[in-house]
């Protein structure tokens, strides 16, 4: 059996999933490792990350070519292997496999690439898979989506990113082009194209400036809560008070149910079974389980916040859009400029973060993937701050046991 630094030996898909990424102080960029079953197929592990994607080496005509077969994961080794045949098969016959695979796929638009390739094989395994299908779908298919693959340009893609500019935040606008580059370097590795009209030189992302940061006063929490509970739509009102209170999702509580509460436990919670960045756990705090505890129930409606106002038991299902409700209760506080749903949120991570919480405190209570994100949330209140700035003052005076600026 050959050894697994060895660069031949039998591939399987277990021996590839433990193989570690190429030394990253190798001049080579990536490892290059023969398979014994098939004369021909390599394995390519590159630095960093480790990708793996299979190629075959053949010679045509007494030249020494190349095709790219796939990404290891999409392919398995068998499949690998049986595509590798298929192209020595061409070989043998006097076809060349590289010029039959660039004439097929010089046909393939943009389109038919997304939904019959990338979707099905990458955006599924993605965590914003919907949310990639929906920006596919408002921006770049009426844009690109009839283009050929191989003729989309630089041009084209800084044309839709600045057509977008008009309509899209900065955040929203970079989230469609990166977006684009995954899906044009993912074309790029399936040897589809010669190289990315998309790379992050070429094409660079806008400056985020968009961040929302307005955080509500205690007298404004205090009248929020108060238009809440006298709200029409009862179960709108109380839904906007869990989402302060837990600093969950909207979809999250939108979609929760009675059976995911545990609030007879010595900590109380609520397991989020799926969400953005996984299943999760939620320990509700006092106020979140005297909520609960003092929430109405719908006979035959499993999810804690029905929707259908006013007919809730005709209904069956959960709040969906109730973003008239929330204008409706924020005038009712009093509170007026730009403050919409999801900046609930944020308000519950910034009283995290001005109670003498941590980043690592948000980034757990909001399920967040990594402390970046997290740090996005962290909005120090005006007093925070010039109480951090007190703190320094108050320790450098006392280090030097005097004031310098008395007299």
């Amino acid at each position: 059996m050959a050894k697994p630094s060895s660069n031949k030996m039998r591939l399987t898909n277990r021996l590839i999933e433990k193989l570690p990424p190429h030394d990253a102080d190798s001049r080579s960029t990536e490892r290059e490792i023969s398979d014994t079953d098939v004369v021909g197929l390599k394995l390519l592990v590159g630095k960093n990350k480790g990708s793996k994607k299979f190629l075959l080496r053949f010679s045509f005509r007494k030249r020494k070519r190349s095709i790219a077969i796939g990404p290891f994961g999409p392919l398995s080794v068998a499949e690998a292997r049986e595509i590798a045949n298929q192209y020595k098969g061409m070989v043998a016959k006097g076809i060349d496999p590289k010029q039959e695979k660039l004439k097929s796929q010089r046909a393939l638009t943009l389109d038919e690439f997304f939904y019959q390739q990338y979707a099905p094989l990458v955006a599924a395994k993605k965590r914003s898979e919907r949310s990639d299908l929906g920006r596919y779908k408002h921006h770049v298919h009426k844009a690109l989506g009839g283009q050929l693959l191989d003729e989309v340009t630089t041009q084209n893609l800084l044309a839709l990113q600045s057509s977008l500019t008009a309509k899209l935040a900065p955040a929203s606008n970079n989230r469609v082009l990166a977006l684009c580059r995954h899906i044009f370097n993912t074309a790029e590795q399936w040897g589809l194209i010669d190289c990315s009209p998309a790379k992050s030189r070429s094409v660079r992302l806008l400056r985020e400036d968009n961040q929302r940061t307005r955080l509500l006063t205690d007298n404004q929490l205090r009248a929020l809560f108060k238009s809440c509970d006298e709200d029409c739509n009862y179960f709108a009102g109380q839904y906007f008070k869990y989402l302060l209170l837990t600093g969950a999702r909207r979809s999250e509580a939108a979609q929760a149910k009675w059976e995911h509460i545990s609030i007879g436990l010595a900590h109380p919670t609520w397991v989020v079974p799926t969400s953005k960045a996984g299943g999760y756990t939620v320990y509700l705090n006092r106020l979140t389980v005297e909520l609960l505890r003092n929430l109405r129930r719908i006979q035959g409606n499993p999810f804690l916040f029905p929707g259908g106002y006013p007919n809730y038991k005709d209904y069956g299902g959960p709040i969906t859009s109730p973003s008239k409700a929330f204008k409706r209760i924020l005038r009712r506080a009093g509170i007026t400029g730009e403050y919409c749903i999801h900046q609930l949120r944020h308000q519950h991570a910034s009283i995290i973060i001005n109670n003498g919480g941590s980043i690592t405190d948000i980034m757990l209570a909001l399920n967040h993937s990594s402390p970046a994100m997290s740090a996005r949330y962290s909005h120090l209140s005006p007093s925070r701050i010039a109480h951090t700035g007190n703190q320094i003052s108050d320790f450098v005076e006392q280090a030097l046991s005097y004031s310098p600026y008395q007299g």
